[in-house]
């Protein structure tokens, strides 16, 4: 899934085998699935758009399936030996490796998520082992897998397994390197709904954004079956969004792993049984990171995504935005305003909720000011700080070690008072 791809194949319905038509499949980072084909699977043509739940495939002598279709576009050419139609399909997911015939189908036992920078999250260093002869003529470097660990969480097993990947044996060899690989497997002892199975590993997809402060993405994605079947797995491709990877010191991660090791599984416990109550206000937050550059809407999304959170978790009823955003601030106070020195907090509250206001009904004389953007962009940050905060300590993580996140990571340091 970190790459662009291009294939070609024969395409049908599961219904109708018999009746391929060839064509070409593009998956496009952060953009699209879309497949062009000479013909159209819509044969009562009204020129109506026609969604498809699934089309079946043979490419490069693997079965795939596309799923979550719908036809974005037909045309229709005629000639003196031929009448030709072709059409475009936009689909959600390929399953590389599998064909199914109905969505009923899309079960399985477990999955293997490679998130980007998990393993700088976890951090394991002491797999590597580098030991110089005295006379500097032999240098040994070892590698020795970390333990896994495994935690049950609600209904299904939650592990982070560890591997390696060498550097290929060339002919001429200049340089030789080992890198660990790290991945989360989700498993169930039953065959569960893909949906829901894509759903927990997304889960702590969101942790891990929050607790990096990286826009963290899907490197790969592998969905097993039961030994019985008589197939071992499949690939999954699907659109998501993108952002650029880079290079990372231990001081552009808000936290790692070590400085919650010993309560991680309560924490996971938390996040996962929260799951329903966090989707709104998490997934609003988590579009502020990966957007390409700041707008106002990212101000807007984090200011949605506090007075979801506080209505969620805090205070149901119905209450204005200043009382909601005042109530976020007061409970974690004394965990960021050392470090941003917010004096004057009434004042605070209300240029959050009056930039709220004019943003909402695009006031002109907002957009039309540069130093506005500026001082929008800074607040944007701070209430975003404050809501992290927020989330942490309801999650498991106690006041004083997010308040030792803050201050030993240079995430937040643009925004200290």
């Amino acid at each position: 899934m970190q790459e662009n791809k291009r294939w070609k194949g024969y395409f049908f319905l599961p219904e109708n085998p018999g009746d391929k038509k060839a064509g070409i499949l593009r998956y496009v980072i952060g953009d699209k699935i879309e497949l062009e084909l000479f013909g159209s699977f819509n044969t009562k043509r009204n020129f109506q758009p026609k969604s498809i739940p699934l089309i079946n495939g043979i490419i490069e002598g693997k079965y795939v399936t596309l799923y979550k279709n719908f036809e974005s576009n037909f045309s229709f050419k005629i000639n003196a030996k031929i009448d030709t139609n072709f059409s475009t399909y936009q689909s959600h997911f390929i399953f590389f490796g599998a064909q199914f015939k109905n969505k009923n189908e899309l079960k399985f036992i477990k999955a293997n998520f490679r998130f980007t920078y998990l393993e700088e999250w976890l951090n394991k260093r002491k797999a590597f082992e580098l030991e110089q002869s005295e006379d500097d003529k032999t240098i040994e470097i070892r590698y020795t897998n970390p333990q896994p660990f495994l935690y049950k969480i609600e209904d299904f097993d939650f592990e982070i397994r560890y591997g390696y990947k060498s550097s290929p044996v060339k002919f001429y060899l200049k340089k030789f390197g080992i890198k660990q690989i790290a991945h989360l497997r989700i498993s169930n002892t039953k065959k569960i709904k893909f949906e829901e199975l894509l759903s927990r590993g997304l889960h702590f997809q969101k942790f891990l954004t929050i607790a990096a402060q990286i826009p963290i993405q899907i490197k790969s994605l592998n969905l097993f079956f039961k030994p019985e079947e008589n197939r071992k797995s499949c690939e999954l491709y699907y659109v998501s969004y993108n952002s650029e990877n880079k290079e990372i010191n231990r001081t552009n991660i808000f936290f790692e792993h070590s400085q919650i090791e010993n309560k991680f599984p309560d924490i996971l416990k938390k996040w996962y049984s929260n799951r329903c109550k966090l989707e709104i206000s998490i997934d609003t937050l988590l579009r502020t990171y990966y957007s390409k550059s700041f707008s106002t809407d990212s101000f807007l999304n984090v200011i949605k995504a506090m007075e979801s959170y506080h209505r969620e978790f805090i205070y149901p009823k119905e209450e204005t935005l200043k009382n909601r955003l005042k109530k976020l601030f007061n409970r974690t106070e004394n965990v960021f305003n050392d470090y941003l020195k917010i004096q004057e907090k009434d004042k605070f509250y209300k240029k959050l909720k009056n930039y709220r206001h004019d943003l909402t009904h695009s006031n002109p004389i907002v957009k039309q000011q540069p130093y506005k953007i500026e001082e929008i962009f800074k607040l944007t940050e701070k209430a975003k700080l404050i809501l992290i905060c927020n989330i942490l300590i309801d999650h498991k993580i106690s006041k004083s070690e997010v308040k030792e996140f803050i201050n030993t990571s240079n995430v937040f340091s643009h925004i200290a008072g």
